[in-house]
């Protein structure tokens, strides 16, 4: 589930990438609009340059706050570097803006369930399957909700994020 929108993730970035770059031209980020700058985070993202890429996406949605599918982008880039604060509070950010986003829903349950938030985050996945069933992402919710009532309303196990300076 995590690795599909990783991948769905990864190939709008991409996509925005090829479309947004113009070869052999330098723009500091003042001057890019939200597709170039969501290009260019992603691209400084895959190149390993995260606080980079982190400051450029929370430029581009200051731009575009309602553009969910990069805001999850963005919140997995913050969990992904040890910021799970910051992602939960990037997709709360995203609900204020459009509180009907289902796949918002079921990522910021998502982080609240590894933040070990359970009750908060059956809230979320029950709101996602509410405002869209039968899309992908009440799909995601009730499978995390079929998770969390086979465990008991456990907490999700929460990864361990180890970094080496090696690269």
């Amino acid at each position: 589930m995590t690795q599909r929108v990783a991948a769905h993730a990864l190939a709008g970035a991409l996509t925005l990438l090829i479309v947004a770059t113009t070869p052999g031209r330098v723009v500091a980020a003042e001057e890019m609009n939200s597709a170039e700058l969501f290009a260019k985070a992603a691209e400084m993202a895959i190149t390993g340059n995260y606080s980079q890429a982190a400051n450029l996406y929370r430029d581009a949605l200051t731009q575009s706050p309602k553009s969910a599918d990069e805001r999850v982008t963005y919140a997995n880039l913050l969990r992904d570097t040890g910021n799970l604060d910051g992602a939960i509070a990037a997709l709360r950010e995203g609900l204020k803006a459009d509180d009907k986003d289902a796949n918002l829903h079921v990522r910021l349950g998502e982080m609240l369930e590894i933040n070990e938030e359970v009750k908060a985050a059956r809230a979320h996945y029950q709101r996602a399957v509410k405002l869209a069933p039968g899309s992908d992402a009440a799909a995601d919710a009730s499978a995390n909700l079929k998770f969390l009532d086979d465990a008991g309303s456990a907490p999700a196990v929460k990864p361990e994020i180890r970094w080496s300076s090696d690269g």
